[in-house]
């Protein structure tokens, strides 16, 4: 008889398991289809009311016995939207976006009351992160709309999430490519609700966006990030855009220096720009997103990028590890890198910030490493000092046209095009070089680069240009 219990349980665990995969599969199909849909019928000169219609009552009323089973396996053994879930916040979005549009008629209550029931059944909210906020934000808007007494349930939500994803300085936690994903909801949530909590949050990431950028508009691969220009507006909605296009411009990036709590910004009136990276400690578990950057050097001339960033290669590799950026680390900790999150990641202090005709600044590094950055602009130099053995890491993009070694010093020559990069390295012990990846302007954009690795105890490496 238990046995027989035991068959039963497990086939209808596989049966359950089966179910839910299908679901998210064709959720994964049927929610991309539906938001762009959607999309597209905003997009219209004047809004199908008719069709807008339909497509809130098929929403609110046609409820498949395989969705039900795919959200209670969410609500239970995942609780937190992903991959194709984020799609329906926008989908949501889009829906509170058309239903003030046609000017909020009475009967689209109930359908659209049943699809906010459904999501708060799903996503109870037992976390903070970029996920949900995009979800409650989405929820509030329309909640807002409806008049619905859940509002102020789900405006503490989305403040939650908010002050967990931007720090108090702008930054967003979990790095550049994230705050603006988030905005993208988060825009049109203000923008419904006029919450100057959250509004204030956005516009201070905003600032921080600007203030790390590059004159020309770009901002660099930190963390979990592209190298990419910074767009003009943040929502895909019209709508939104129009209220919003005063407050969330780039306007304001400035023409020189920059010296932030996370990172000091060297601009040339050549727009050359040097980003020299520092964090300092963070406790939060989304801190998983956080690179090995510490001290990371990234250069950009004009419009070549010499200098890169991993920019979370491929979408699918977080890039923690040190070799994939231009740091510094004692060979002492370097077997244990793996676990720099959790013990060693944070140490580092900014002993001077100089500015003058020669740009400078000095930190110290884990393992006791003094690394000193100096600059103008035709030249970037870097002197690591210890008073032991240290790996060092350079990603440089472009073809290695010159390479000479001559006892300590070694001289190497890149070209990009017609522009080229002289490279001199003093004081190495050993020197390897060896292909690794970056992410372009968009997750697909893989590109390779040259990953030189050098070991030394005191060693001076000069760029010009």
């Amino acid at each position: 008889m238990k046995f027989r219990y035991t068959i039963i349980l497990v086939s209808l665990g596989v049966v359950f398991c089966f179910t839910t995969v299908y679901a998210a599969s064709a959720a994964d199909i049927s929610y991309q289809g539906l938001r762009d849909y959607t999309y597209g019928l905003l997009d219209e000169p004047s809004l199908d009311v008719e069709e807008f219609t339909k497509l809130i009552i098929d929403q609110g009323y046609k409820y498949r016995f395989v969705d039900w089973l795919g959200d209670a396996f969410y609500s239970i053994f995942f609780n937190n939207p992903k991959g194709s879930e984020v799609l329906y916040n926008d989908f949501v979005m889009a829906l509170a976006v058309g239903y003030e549009r046609m000017g909020k008629p009475e009967d689209l209550n109930k359908p659209l009351t049943r699809i906010v029931d459904r999501r708060l059944r799903m996503w109870h909210g037992t976390k903070n992160s970029n996920h949900y906020v995009r979800e409650y934000a989405s929820l509030a808007s329309l909640a807002y709309l409806l008049e619905d007494d859940r509002f102020e349930k789900l405006q503490k939500k989305v403040r939650l999430s908010t002050d967990k994803l931007y720090l108090a300085d702008g930054y967003a936690y979990e790095g550049p490519e994230y705050g603006l994903y988030s905005m993208s909801i988060l825009s049109g949530y203000v923008y419904f609700t006029k919450d100057d909590r959250v509004e204030q949050r956005l516009l201070n990431n905003i600032n921080w966006l600007a203030r790390i950028s590059s004159s020309d508009r770009y901002k660099p691969p930190f963390d979990d990030s592209l190298a990419k220009m910074l767009p003009n507006k943040i929502s895909v909605f019209n709508e939104v855009n129009d209220y919003w296009q005063p407050n969330f411009s780039f306007s304001n990036i400035p023409k020189g220096n920059t010296i932030n709590n996370q990172e000091t910004i060297w601009r040339y009136k050549d727009d050359t720009t040097i980003w020299l990276r520092y964090r300092e400690r963070n406790n939060e578990l989304q801190g998983l997103h956080r690179n090995y950057s510490n001290g990371d050097v990234v250069l950009k001339v004009g419009d070549v990028w010499w200098l890169v960033a991993p920019g979370y290669r491929g979408w699918d590799n977080k890039s923690a590890e040190p070799e994939a950026h231009n740091v510094v680390m004692s060979k002492q900790f370097y077997p244990w890198r793996k676990l720099w999150r959790l013990f060693m990641g944070d140490d580092i202090k900014v002993l001077r910030n100089e500015e003058g005709d020669i740009n400078k600044a000095i930190l110290q590094l884990n393992g006791n490493i003094i690394r000193t950055v100096e600059s103008d602009n035709k030249s970037l130099v870097v002197t690591d000092q210890s008073n032991r053995n240290f790996k060092q890491f350079w990603q440089i993009n472009g073809e290695l046209i010159g390479n000479k070694q001559d006892g300590d010093v070694v001289s190497l020559q890149w070209r990009q095009g017609d522009k080229i990069l002289n490279q001199v390295i003093t004081g190495v012990y050993t020197l390897s070089i060896e292909t690794d990846i970056h992410t372009g302007e968009s997750k697909t954009d893989l590109r390779e680069h040259s990953r030189l690795t050098a070991e030394g105890r005191d060693v001076v490496v000069r760029f010009v240009w």
